[in-house]
């Protein structure tokens, strides 16, 4: 884990594979030969702790939150609207659930006051993180890498009757009423 953010934000899926928050804000860290924890705020956001449902994890959730480990926090409007104007231009807009884009928003509303890290296994959201310049994680049960995401995708929406093709997803074809299918537009690499 990269000690040189200030601030974690937790997405769902860490929560519910009980990612060793503590553990982590134990491991000493080096600055000029002197050992010491890490300076970090770990933050969620409301819509990630009502996705909580299992039990354990809603405990452990709950526990973190009333013991100051984990801070619930809302993000700003304006990092809300940015993080829509900036994913309804690749696709990701509509992909996202409501709590990723919560979690991006967020990510942008610290990042006006440090350097946010998003902990996510969720590859829909690392690629809004890389179109946002958000740093982010990623993290399995185990708390070995999953794989990386290799590409940022700009997607579209064509129409499996009648090819047409759209910048947002519909519930069916404006044109002939068929299913819309997502479609990768663009593919840029990523450096590491």
């Amino acid at each position: 884990m990269n000690f040189n953010h200030d601030c974690w934000i937790l997405d769902t899926g860490p929560l519910l594979e009980q990612f060793p928050v503590e553990s982590l804000l134990r491991t000493s860290t080096s600055q000029d030969g002197v050992m010491q924890p890490p300076n970090v705020t770990i933050y969620t956001t409301p819509s990630v702790v009502n996705e909580v449902k299992s039990e354990f994890a809603r405990v452990l959730l709950e526990s973190r939150i009333h013991g100051g480990t984990i801070t619930v926090m809302n993000p700003d409007p304006e990092a809300s609207r940015e993080v829509e104007k900036k994913l309804k231009k690749t696709g990701s807009w509509w992909i996202l659930s409501p709590t990723d884009r919560d979690v991006l928003a967020l990510a942008l509303t610290l990042k006006s006051r440090g350097n946010p890290l998003i902990i996510t296994n969720d590859f829909e959201l690392q690629n809004a993180c890389v179109v946002l310049k958000i740093n982010w994680h990623e993290f399995n049960r185990m708390g070995t890498k999953k794989p990386r995401i290799r590409d940022q995708i700009t997607w579209i929406f064509q129409c499996t009757t009648c090819k047409r093709k759209y910048k947002k997803l519909e519930k069916q074809c404006p044109n002939c009423g068929g299913l819309l299918k997502r479609k990768v537009k663009k593919a840029r690499r990523i450096r590491d």
